[in-house]
């Protein structure tokens, strides 16, 4: 968390007053997936979640909605993330190269909170179908994506399959060395694992037709 505080900061400035809610809302936030992932997401309750947090019931509304909210996690890192990258993107560079470096970049921000990225991970494994909120965020970022190669391969989404097959391959790595990282001990720098799965995969995906710009 400290380290996703850091990479925030360089990009806004954060009051005292932020920074101690921000904490508090990662300390709520962890306390609840422990619960989640040991006993399931239905059987826990707001209160034991703030008891278990040493809150009220009424500070943990102020900082989120509801408990299924804490399923997804803050997206606004991610968007950040996201944005930096088109920023600083070069015209010619290819469709694929530009997923690469999004997906590299996003993979810092869960590094930054491998503690919970990992609880989530086990929710996805022990309650799938209580995990629908977060299987349809994916979709979202998956259909943005493809928007986006899309757009940059000048093709239609809709019929051509290219760019979601670009997508789903491209992010099935970096969910193979998002795991991997884990399953050693998180020793690695994700994003340095995330960059060789993502690379090792673009050297299958540069033969791909119509993508013809720097790789």
């Amino acid at each position: 968390m400290a380290a996703r505080a850091q990479r925030l900061e360089k990009v806004v400035e954060l009051s005292p007053r932020d920074r101690r809610r921000t904490k508090l809302a990662a300390q709520i936030e962890r306390t609840a997936l422990s619960l989640f992932v040991k006993r399931g997401i239905s059987a826990v309750t707001v209160d034991e979640i703030a008891d278990a947090a040493d809150i009220s019931r009424r500070t943990f509304f102020r900082y989120f909605a509801s408990k299924e909210d804490l399923l997804l996690g803050d997206r606004q890192p991610y968007d950040e993330s996201l944005a930096r990258v088109v920023a600083k993107e070069q015209p010619s560079q290819s469709a694929v190269r530009m997923l690469r470096d999004i997906l590299v970049e996003m993979s810092h921000e869960v590094e930054a909170e491998a503690d919970t990225a990992r609880l989530r991970l086990e929710l996805f494994r022990k309650y799938p179908e209580e995990m629908s909120g977060a299987f349809a965020q994916q979709r979202a970022w998956s259909s943005t994506f493809m928007a986006m190669v899309a757009q940059r391969m000048g093709i239609d989404e809709y019929r051509d399959m290219r760019p979601a097959l670009i997508v789903r391959v491209m992010i099935s790595a970096a969910n193979v060395a998002l795991h991997n990282w884990f399953a050693n001990g998180a020793e690695q720098p994700l994003h340095e694992l995330v960059e060789a799965a993502l690379d090792q995969t673009i050297a299958g995906l540069g033969k791909l037709p119509g993508d013809s710009r720097s790789r």
